[in-house]
């Protein structure tokens, strides 16, 4: 069983060898550029979706969860409709219409990228920011993102902060040589080609964290030379579409991108959440657990408290930990004095609070280990 398992990345390891004997004998920027598409697709850091304990990643195309993106031209209440409604309690309603009307025209994220060349997607840690940028590099690669270039460039800040790397370009000409064998001198030259006639996109991911724990500089100065590298790109190749994810609650911290439009992240809706789960028991190595998808729905449809975690990614991934644990063993034991619902959580507990916070229980040595370790994976990549 562990043989047939373990067959699918054997092929992918085959493929990405393959992928860098061709780039090592391309001989022209066109064939450079074919062999690099080919060695980014069967890279598992971006085809791959890496979720907290799972032996086998899923497949970024296969499990994506469709995010939609909204920029607010007015923030803050709709005061007009306060105005000029007769219902008596209008003005303690009024903080759901900011909401209301976002979800109204929130768009597609490859709508909103054709919209602003330039653009930061801000959302809350766990929503998928990160695997929205794995998922749009695959699209572009596929041609599957009308009216954007088909060559993604995808980069993590935090690694380009630690780098000793001033210029972006430079640093991603030497992930290329790193990771797919691309000969650096001439990776950056053809990055530059491309990105001078826009035939590029680039992906820059985690903004937010690039401050004081990963470089030795002060949080401020991290944060504005990332910002000053980014601006300069902006600058230099203005017809190139550059795409910046930040965490929201950090976005503030961080030095603000001129000319750049901000697109916030919503939460999911309960059909995709859905489907996420499908896919998540779909790709469970242990065979008996494909069934459970239907299970795991049934309670979650039985607890409307866990149903406000599920449209977020990460909170809905640490549900799958705490319903397989709960199936499996009865080590994570329920706190006297509080209620136990369908799903074997205590909703009005201090560990349940501690897990919609994201945070971890207090004490090692639990299963709330899992959550601790689990969190921490996931959260440095949200």
């Amino acid at each position: 069983m562990q043989k047939e398992q373990d067959e699918p990345y054997k092929h992918q390891e085959t493929e990405a060898e393959r992928a860098q004997a061709a780039l090592l004998r391309a001989h022209t920027l066109a064939e450079r550029v074919v062999a690099y598409r080919r060695a980014l697709h069967s890279d598992p850091r971006i085809a791959r979706l890496h979720l907290l304990e799972m032996t086998h990643p899923l497949e970024v195309t296969d499990s994506y969860i469709p995010l939609r993106l909204y920029q607010d031209p007015r923030p803050g209440y709709d005061l007009e409709w306060v105005v000029q409604s007769d219902y008596r309690h209008t003005l303690m309603m009024a903080h759901r219409r900011p909401v209301e009307r976002r979800t109204r025209i929130a768009f597609a994220p490859e709508h909103e990228l054709c919209m602003y060349k330039h653009s930061v997607i801000v959302g809350a840690p766990g929503t998928g920011k990160t695997t929205l940028l794995q998922y749009l590099a695959l699209q572009a690669l596929a041609q599957q993102l009308r009216g954007l270039p088909d060559l993604p460039i995808h980069l993590e800040l935090p690694a380009f902060a630690r780098s000793g790397h001033r210029d972006l370009l430079e640093y991603a000409a030497a992930v290329w040589e790193e990771r797919y064998g691309f000969p650096q001198a001439q990776a950056l030259d053809d990055i530059q080609e491309q990105l001078q006639d826009g035939d590029a996109l680039l992906l820059l991911d985690g903004f937010d964290e690039t401050g004081a724990e990963t470089t030795q500089e002060p949080a401020e100065n991290a944060s504005f030379q990332i910002s000053k590298a980014i601006t300069d790109l902006a600058t230099r190749y203005p017809q190139a579409p550059i795409v910046v994810t930040v965490r929201k609650a950090d976005s503030h911290q961080c030095t603000r991108l001129a000319g750049f439009a901000e697109l916030e992240v919503l939460d999911v809706r309960p059909e995709e959440s859905k489907q996420f789960v499908e896919d998540w028991f779909a790709s469970h190595p242990d065979p008996s657990r494909w069934s459970n998808a239907s299970e795991f729905h049934a309670q979650l449809e039985r607890t409307p408290h866990l149903q406000v975690l599920a449209a977020n990614p990460l909170l809905l991934s640490l549900l799958f930990i705490v319903y397989d644990e709960r199936r499996e063993s009865s080590t994570l034991r329920p706190v006297r004095g509080y209620p136990t619902d369908a799903m074997g959580c205590q909703p009005h507990s201090p560990s349940h609070a501690r897990i919609q916070a994201g945070t971890p229980p207090p004490t090692p040595g639990n299963s709330g280990l899992a959550f601790s370790s689990a969190r921490a994976g996931l959260l440095s990549r949200s």
